[in-house]
């Protein structure tokens, strides 16, 4: 999957709501330029990870920044290096002679300020407000997303407006900046958090003037245009056995309907597993192969559909799993598995998926597999998956040995 954007955002702030709009954004973007797109939530240095490469990863390369804009936003120092960066690329791309700087530097009212702005971002945020209606600037998109969803000056419409930003920012020449520019940027404003651990990373106060202009990769992007959703993996044909592979479709070379996946040898001390597959109507062909695949290794099954086209809610479809008590979820991750754009945000699916993860009522018990090029959740693409899709015998055979194993995902 291509990453589009970033979002940053103070670490802890209205988590549920970010995640819903970062969701949303690539909701509208898959919508304009196909589903192998999408952004990064969180670009903040894990435990033990080198920031300045985190920074890298991020403000450093991506070639647009979504900015969260309010109170703990400019006193997060984590924030105000990602400003510092990804504003001295557009402040390059300037001195260069080009045109259409802002495109990729979506600065956003996310709440109102109450505290003085900081010098370096007050500008930039009173320019990005004009034009757009008075509720916003008033307001914040957050008090959007709670109380006025629909309309040409609601939440929805701002979504489509920062997504078509996102797509004209692809076009732009905005080159990466060099690693000894980004280990040398301090903070545009904020004092805690510097590197995401708390620490203040080597060089943080060095003066920036006259960095040189940035080097490395460029990139052209052709114009977005509309597209289709990618086609999904094509189910078992009908007449085959059902102990026989979904087929592949043309793009997976020769490897068709009638290729048989062999399951490993069954080991006699191998104990029988109750094993619970998730998966939408679409993929219920998949379902009834891998069914039939497990069972032939003597495990229980039980297929437990989640029916989201009728309203039922993930959260809802995993309670269901857990009350069956399986040892092992496996879960058919496709284009259909998704709920239709959320109406009520703050209750979105997020959570949901994080149960699919390594919380929740299935956790360390759930076996994540994909069955078409679809990028996963965002909560999801951290964690390990088994590409099924291409029907590789050894990606099958780890999938039924995992089973044997107990899971311990």
């Amino acid at each position: 999957m291509k990453s589009y954007f970033f979002v940053s955002y103070a670490g802890k702030e209205d988590r549920r709501w970010v995640q819903r709009f970062h969701a949303d954004l690539e909701y509208e973007l898959g919508l304009l330029v196909g589903t192998a797109v999408g952004g990064i939530l969180d670009t903040r240095p894990r435990p033990g990870m080198d920031p300045d490469l985190a920074l890298a990863a991020g403000a450093g390369r991506i070639r647009s920044m979504v900015a969260l804009c309010s109170d703990p936003f400019f006193k997060d120092g984590w924030c105000g290096r990602e400003w510092e960066v990804f504003g001295a690329r557009v402040e390059n791309f300037s001195k260069a002679g080009a045109t259409r700087l802002e495109d990729g530097f979506l600065r956003v009212l996310w709440r109102p300020t109450r505290d003085p702005v900081p010098p370096a971002a007050r500008a930039a945020l009173a320019d990005a407000k004009l034009g757009l209606p008075e509720v916003y600037g008033q307001h914040g998109l957050l008090w959007l997303m709670r109380n006025m969803r629909r309309g040409p000056s609601g939440y929805y419409a701002f979504v489509r407006l920062f997504a078509a930003r996102v797509i004209a920012a692809e076009q732009i020449d905005l080159d990466p900046l060099p690693p000894f520019a980004i280990r040398a940027a301090g903070p545009a404003f904020g004092s805690h958090g510097l590197d995401g651990t708390g620490q203040v990373p080597s060089g943080a106060y060095a003066d920036l003037d006259g960095r040189p202009s940035a080097g490395g990769l460029v990139w052209r992007q052709g114009p977005g245009s509309p597209a289709s959703d990618p086609p999904a993996s094509d189910p078992p044909a009908s007449g085959l056995p059902a102990a026989d592979p979904p087929a592949s479709d043309h793009s997976r070379g020769d490897r068709g309907a009638g290729v048989f996946v062999p399951a490993p040898v069954d080991s006699p001390r191998a104990a029988p597993r109750r094993v619970a597959v998730s998966y939408v109507g679409a993929d219920q062909q998949w379902a009834d192969w891998l069914e039939h695949l497990l069972r032939r290794s003597r495990h229980e099954v039980r297929q437990v559909r989640w029916a989201q086209n009728r309203g039922e809610r993930l959260a809802e479809t995993v309670d269901r799993i857990a009350s069956w008590e399986p040892e092992i979820t496996i879960v058919l991750l496709s284009r259909h598995f998704r709920a239709p754009r959320p109406e009520h945000p703050g209750t979105t699916e997020t959570e949901a998926w994080e149960r699919l993860g390594e919380e929740g009522p299935l956790a360390r018990r759930v076996v994540r597999t994909t069955i078409d090029p679809q990028p996963l959740p965002e909560p999801l693409r951290a964690l390990r998956t088994l590409d099924l899709s291409g029907l590789e015998p050894a990606v099958v055979n780890e999938l039924l040995m995992e089973v044997q194993a107990g899971g311990g995902w």
